[in-house]
């Protein structure tokens, strides 16, 4: 079981290779890490992949199995819903005004925060402090 830390966590090439993902390209390696935290963490209500691309998209299936709800944040992709996963159209460069405060038990992202600017950036993580309840990940 991989420890699990409460704070920003980034995913290093020693862990991929531990994994036996290097040298597989990093986003196969990222979702493959980001899985193997998710599913040791318990009781998770809802939790949000910020520029996950749409309910399509492979982390946010790969991540339904462990949520009671799963939101999709991207400005791409079209509203919609498939099992328990949901679009959230929203351009995380203006915030994530779309999700209520404290309503979000699990954030993650992978290969989308650092597209934004870095005010955009500053602003996300202003905002995930503000979505996450208390105990969030």
């Amino acid at each position: 079981m991989l420890p699990v830390v409460r704070g920003i966590v980034w995913a290093t090439r020693e862990e991929a290779a531990r994994m036996g993902l290097a040298q597989q390209g990093t986003r196969r390696w990222a979702y493959r890490w980001i899985e193997a935290h998710v599913r040791n963490l318990a009781g998770i209500r809802t939790l949000a992949d910020l520029g996950g691309g749409g309910i399509e998209s492979e982390l946010c299936n790969r991540l339904s199995p462990f949520a009671g709800q799963v939101l999709v944040v991207d400005k791409m992709g079209a509203a919609g819903a498939k099992g328990n996963i949901r679009q959230v159209l929203q351009d995380m460069e203006g915030g994530l005004k779309e999700i209520q405060d404290g309503s979000i038990d699990v954030v993650v992202s992978a290969s989308a925060i650092e597209h934004l600017t870095a005010a955009g950036q500053a602003r996300t993580f202003s905002e995930v402090q503000r979505i996450l309840s208390p105990g969030g990940v």
